[in-house]
């Protein structure tokens, strides 16, 4: 089964960003989806609010499980 969403400590290590960066990150994404504090930010909005590409979310996620 395909991981659905994304957690800033996820989203730290995928752009090499602090944790507290991330953070806002996933708030901002949140603010521009509308969305509420405590809704997930899925990989597909997450992906297309940074501007990377999904496959390269998911391979990287799937390296950092395995490490």
């Amino acid at each position: 089964m395909q991981k659905l969403t994304i957690f800033p400590k996820e989203a730290m290590v995928i752009l090499d960003i602090s944790l507290r960066k991330a953070q806002n990150l996933m708030n901002d994404i949140r603010f521009c989806l509308n969305k509420q504090k405590h809704h997930y930010v899925t990989i597909k909005e997450f992906a297309e609010y940074t501007g990377v590409s999904e496959e390269l979310i998911l391979f990287s996620l799937e390296r950092t499980k395995r490490h």
